[in-house]
C-alpha cells in the first residue's frame, strides 16, 4: 500500500500516452501492441482511483499544485480510452466505463476551475499543464464519438476548440514575458495535446452521419497548422527536457507526443484524399513517420524510468 501512496501521477499519464500511441500501431497492423497498452492504461486508471480513495490526504496535498492537479485528470482520460476499447468487445460495459470517466472528468474540470482559477489563480503560474484538465475532455470525442449523442459531441468539440483558443490567448504572452521555470520545462510538450485533440475530434465529425454536414476542411486545415507549429516548438526545446535528471514530470512528454502522432496519421490520410491538399497529405504522412519514431523513443524512455524508479524505491 505504501507503494500505491507514492505512485507518481505522471505514471498514469505515461500509460495514457502508451495507449494513445498504440492506436497508431494498431492502424499499422500491430494489434497486439494496442491490446497490451490498453490493458496497461486500464490498470493505471484503477491504481489512480485507488490512490485517490485510500490516500486522499496525500492527493489533497498534491492537488494544491496546479500542474499535479491537472495530471490527475489523466485517470479519467485513461478510463475513457479504456472504455472505448472494451466497448469493442462488450458495448454495455465499455460504455459504462467510458461515461463514468467522462462525467467524472467534467466534475474535475469544475473542481480545478474553482480551486485553481477562482480561488488561487496567479498569472505567473499559468502553465501549459492547464490544457490537460480542460482539453482532456476531448478524449471522449477522439476515442468514443460514436458513443455520444451527436448534440453532445458537437458541444464537447466546440468547447475544446474554444477553450484551447482562450487559454492560448493568455498563455502565449505569459511565456513570452516570463519563461517557464526549468523544473516545469517538460510541460511545454503539453502544448501539442489540445490542438491535436481538437483536430482529431473535428475530423471524427466525418465518422458520424449526423455531423458530416458541420464539417469544414478549412477549419481542419487551421487546426492542423496549430499541430505543426506546436510540434515545431517542442522539437526546438527537446534538448532542454533532458538537461536535468529524470523526474515524474517527464510523464508530460508522453500523451501530447502520442496524440500529436495520431493527429499526424489522421491528417495524412485525410488530406491525401483531397485533390487540393494532396501535397500537404504527403508531407503529413512523412512527418508522422518521424513523430512515430520520436514518440516511441520518449514513451519507452519515460516508462522504463518509472519502472526503474519503482524498483529502486523497493530496494530502499
Amino acid at each position: 500500500m505504501s507503494k500505491l501512496k507514492g505512485l507518481p501521477i505522471g505514471f498514469v499519464g505515461t500509460c495514457l500516452g502508451l495507449a494513445t500511441l498504440s492506436n497508431v500501431y494498431n492502424l499499422l497492423g500491430y494489434a497486439w501492441v494496442r491490446h497490451l497498452c490498453m490493458w496497461l492504461a486500464g490498470l493505471a486508471a484503477i491504481l489512480g482511483v485507488l490512490k485517490v480513495i485510500l490516500f486522499f490526504p496525500k492527493v489533497k496535498e498534491e492537488y494544491k499544485s496546479g500542474v499535479l492537479a491537472a495530471m490527475y485528470t489523466t485517470i479519467t482520460m485513461c478510463a475513457m480510452l479504456f472504455g472505448s476499447y472494451i466497448a469493442g468487445y462488450n458495448l454495455a460495459v465499455g460504455k459504462a466505463i467510458f461515461w463514468a470517466g467522462m462525467l467524472i472528468h467534467m466534475c474535475m474540470i469544475l473542481c480545478y476551475t474553482i480551486y485553481h482559477i477562482f480561488m488561487n489563480f496567479k498569472y505567473d503560474f499559468l502553465l501549459p499543464a492547464y490544457f490537460v484538465t480542460y482539453n482532456g475532455l476531448l478524449v471522449s470525442t477522439v476515442a468514443g464519438i460514436n458513443m455520444l449523442p451527436p448534440a453532445l459531441a458537437i458541444v464537447i468539440t466546440y468547447y475544446g476548440i474554444g477553450i484551447y483558443i482562450l487559454i492560448l490567448i493568455f498563455l502565449i504572452p505569459r511565456i513570452m514575458r516570463k519563461p517557464i521555470p526549468d523544473n516545469f520545462v517538460q510541460t511545454k510538450t503539453v502544448l501539442l495535446a489540445p490542438c491535436s485533440l481538437c483536430f482529431v475530434s473535428y475530423l471524427n465529425f466525418n465518422n458520424v452521419a449526423a455531423l458530416k454536414s458541420l464539417f469544414n476542411p478549412i477549419v481542419a486545415l487551421l487546426l492542423y497548422v496549430c499541430v505543426l507549429l506546436s510540434l515545431l516548438y517542442i522539437l526546438c526545446n527537446t534538448f532542454k527536457f533532458f538537461e536535468s535528471g529524470f523526474t515524474p514530470l517527464f510523464g508530460a512528454l508522453t500523451f501530447p507526443m502520442a496524440i500529436g502522432t495520431l493527429a499526424g496519421f489522421r491528417a495524412g490520410a485525410f488530406f491525401s484524399n483531397i485533390e487540393a491538399y494532396k501535397t500537404l497529405g504527403a508531407i503529413a504522412v512523412n512527418i508522422t513517420g518521424f513523430q512515430i519514431l520520436i514518440s516511441s523513443t520518449f514513451m519507452c524512455l519515460v516508462f522504463f524510468n518509472f519502472v526503474k524508479m519503482y524498483l529502486n524505491s523497493k530496494k530502499e
